[in-house]
């Protein structure tokens, strides 16, 4: 993502039309110098951004976003970032159109990977009601993290124990997810634009 700003003081674009397009080392530096100024603030309104979007399960993951200045060839720019590799979902919004089988309760790639080799040789079955498609462990299953998808049935149905020999409901089988767009971090930045830019201007100007 590029943003093109505009210098209006008389003093920092008389001092860029020096030189063109391309900036002197003290101005790559300066420029630098400015762009880490304002990372800790861009950081934190991000991250305030995303702690009021979202429905936040943990603190690292409202942590994982940042701000920094880098440099890519013979440009500095400030890349807003998360350490997260998937955390671009809830800004841009994804539509994925296979089906899908969403567990109950949340559970790890490799304990999901176990329950489905335990279901597929013969612990589970599907049962398709008017609305969902639900996959059924059969009773004496071993799944990882059992105990929460059996806390999570007694829940659903109201019980105060479990029946003896019940199937518990594993997860639902859908069609397909459509994630919208929650957070707003690029109109967050944008709206810091005005800082930014002014902060750029200010250590041109103090060369």
């Amino acid at each position: 993502m590029y943003i093109k700003v505009k210098i209006s003081t008389e003093n920092a674009k008389a001092w860029l039309s020096r030189y063109g397009d391309t900036l002197p080392p003290r101005g790559m530096n300066a420029l630098h110098d400015a762009l880490r100024d304002v990372s800790p603030m861009i950081t934190e309104s991000v991250r305030a951004n995303v702690a009021a979007s979202l429905r936040v399960q943990r603190a690292v993951f409202k942590k994982s976003y940042y701000a920094k200045p880098n440099k890519i060839g013979d440009k500095v720019v400030l890349k807003i970032g998360s350490g997260v590799v998937w955390a671009w979902v809830h800004e841009s919004g994804l539509r994925f159109s296979k089906r899908l089988l969403i567990p109950f309760v949340r559970i790890g790639y490799k304990s999901f990977k176990i329950a489905i080799e335990k279901i597929r040789a013969g612990g589970g079955y599907f049962v398709k009601g008017r609305n969902a498609t639900i996959l059924m462990a059969r009773h004496g299953t071993p799944l990882p993290r059992g105990a929460a998808f059996r806390r999570r049935y007694r829940i659903e149905k109201g019980l105060k124990k479990v029946p003896k020999r019940s199937d518990i409901p594993f997860g639902v089988l859908v069609s397909g997810v459509v994630l919208t767009p929650k957070t707003k971090v690029f109109q967050t930045v944008m709206d810091k634009m005005p800082i930014i830019i002014k902060t750029i201007e200010t250590r041109l100007e103090g060369l």
